[in-house]
């Protein structure tokens, strides 16, 4: 079998980069599960969130837009998609509340290799305090 360029082959089997780093994120974050963009094309980490109310998921959006805001940055501005999404990107986080579901879902992009891992460990740090706190 022929890997494909930016694959390594593991045993028999080719594996991306990314998804070998999902698995170790994984096996540290198990509530952080990967998926994949389909406008990209891109791997990303995703967590769900479930909250009480509309307020509770405005107040955690607020509370993501703090945590990662970026001095200078235009983009990390708390957005209303459509009707019920509100939809927040700062410092590679995306965050979308879906007010009929009642949940945040936080979206980290995949490492590509071990630099990036360290940063993406800390992001995936970061949410999880967030999302702590706003359950307490």
């Amino acid at each position: 079998m022929i890997p494909r360029p930016g694959s390594e082959v593991v045993g028999s089997e080719t594996v991306k980069p990314e998804l070998k780093y999902a698995k170790i994120l994984h096996s540290k974050y198990p509530h952080w599960k990967s998926n994949t963009c389909v406008t990209t094309g891109g791997e990303y980490l995703q967590r769900r969130v479930e909250v009480g109310n509309s307020k509770e998921g405005r107040d955690l959006l607020q509370q993501a837009q703090l945590e990662f805001h970026e001095v200078n940055s235009k983009g990390c501005q708390l957005r209303r998609e459509t009707q019920s999404t509100f939809s927040l990107c700062c410092e590679q986080v995306r965050a979308v509340f879906y007010e009929p579901r009642s949940e945040v879902v936080f979206e980290v992009p995949l490492p590509g290799n071990d630099e990036e891992s360290n940063d993406v460990e800390s992001l995936l740090e970061r949410v999880e305090l967030l999302t702590a706190i706003s359950k307490s």
